[in-house]
């Protein structure tokens, strides 16, 4: 592991004595101590309950047929990094995915806010876990994409990509 991902994620490591790839990981700003795969922590990944505080960015990825150019769904939903989410949306599903926007909010709970106005409004589980194993309960109907940025800008989210 690099300085630079430990002074990215500004913990104190202690040496997981069993196995050399885990560390136990003392976070600076919530106090928890937490067991980590070191590949998890060069990525800035904490195994504590500022893990769930992050989540500021809220997605939409489109579900293409394999070989095609029309999407068969959508998939929304809140995360830390979407770049992480789509890689393993994609490890799980038999068809292809790709992003379609991303909106960052001030706030966690107004991220949250959005994908539970979006469980809440929209016809969901269109896709079967055997379809999309991660995340099948947040797919919905291509026609919704709108719907879906509407719910994200009403609840504070800001496009940026």
């Amino acid at each position: 592991m690099t300085e630079k991902s430990i002074e990215k994620i500004k913990t104190t490591l202690v040496p997981y004595e069993i196995y050399t790839e885990y560390d136990y990981v003392d976070c600076p700003d919530c106090g928890q101590i937490g067991e980590a795969w070191r590949a998890n922590l060069a990525r800035g990944h904490k195994p504590c309950a500022c893990r769930l505080a992050l989540q500021k960015q809220a997605y939409i990825n489109l579900v293409i047929e394999p070989k095609g150019s029309s999407p068969v769904a959508v998939k929304f939903g809140i995360s830390t990094r979407y770049e992480d989410r789509l890689i393993k949306q994609k490890r799980s599903s038999i068809y292809d995915i790709e992003n379609y926007g991303v909106w960052e909010f001030n706030t966690t709970l107004e991220a949250t806010q959005a994908e539970k106005d979006c469980k809440l409004l929209l016809k969901r589980k269109v896709l079967s876990k055997s379809e999309l194993g991660d995340g099948h309960t947040e797919t919905t109907y291509v026609q919704n994409i709108n719907e879906i940025i509407d719910i994200y800008e009403r609840n504070g989210g800001i496009r940026i990509k």
